[in-house]
């Protein structure tokens, strides 16, 4: 008869199969954490883009802004609105006299300024359809913001159905105001 013999107590180890065990949950829980920092990795990566496209809308908005809030009302081309570019005049000193309005009351009208998409590559830098550009006088006078993307008058860019272009730069009258979008 076989008799099985007793483990003395100071014998110890593992079995094949106790080892064969503990290295597939090893195996196991190395995979899911190799996986889980991918994924950590791509969060950081799409978090970044979002803040670095969030300063660059923002950016934008602050050069926009800047312009039209000095525009005279009766120069801006509400006819030609909506679309990808605005244009429009602001007060400037013509005269000399140290303001933007003439001895008779009237305001003195500085050239013919308009924000665009840079659609033709104006400035001759290489950046097309991405760039926004304030021109005056039919010179681009400064880059307000690049890498936009670009903004195709297309059902395709209404992303979300709401009538509105998503993407790029669009400007539309809105009430007695403008509403602008980057």
């Amino acid at each position: 008869m076989y008799r099985r013999k007793k483990k003395s107590k100071h014998q110890s180890g593992m079995t094949l199969i106790e080892i064969m065990f503990a290295f597939a949950i090893f195996t196991v829980v190395m995979g899911a954490l190799y996986t889980l920092s991918f994924s950590f990795g791509d969060v950081a990566e799409l978090q970044q883009a979002t803040a670095t496209n969030m300063d660059n809308c923002r950016s934008t908005m602050q050069g926009v802004s800047r312009e039209l809030r000095q525009a005279i009302r009766t120069s801006i081309n509400f006819a030609e609105l909506p679309g990808t570019s605005i244009t429009y005049r602001i007060p400037e000193d013509l005269d000399g006299n140290g303001s933007g309005v003439d001895m008779y009351g009237k305001v003195e009208a500085g050239p013919e300024r308009t924000i665009t998409l840079d659609m033709d590559d104006l400035n001759g830098d290489g950046f097309k359809e991405t760039q926004l550009v304030l021109i005056i006088d039919g010179v681009v006078d400064e880059v307000i913001a690049n890498n936009l993307n670009d903004a195709l008058e297309t059902a395709a860019d209404d992303t979300d159905g709401d009538g509105n272009l998503d993407r790029g730069f669009w400007i539309e009258v809105q009430g007695r105001g403008l509403l602008v979008e980057v």
